[in-house]
């Protein structure tokens, strides 16, 4: 599903406009985005939580070089999202 398709579910679902539901959506995903740089957890309940995670340095074989070549990844910080109960369930 795109943002676009996302974004006319919800107008309907709110019976409000395309931009108006756009807007909601937009807002949303920028504060998700703001609360995990710096490094906040967001939590929606029966829905799951927003985190981040440290992933440490690693070695790694080069997938460019069918000589097997080892490179270093670097250390990095990544965003993830563990599902609530009820979602898993809901998915099921």
């Amino acid at each position: 599903m795109t943002k676009k398709e996302f974004v006319k579910l919800v107008a309907k679902e709110l019976n409000t406009t395309q931009a108006v539901a756009n807007e909601c959506v937009s807002g949303v995903f920028e504060v998700i985005t703001n609360a995990l740089a710096h490094g906040d957890e967001v939590k929606v309940p029966g829905f799951g939580k927003f985190c981040t995670a440290n992933r440490a340095e690693r070695l790694a074989i080069n997938p460019q070089n069918p000589t097997g070549d080892k490179i270093v990844v670097p250390a990095t910080t990544v965003c993830k999202f563990k599902p609530s109960l009820a979602l898993k369930e809901a998915v099921k």
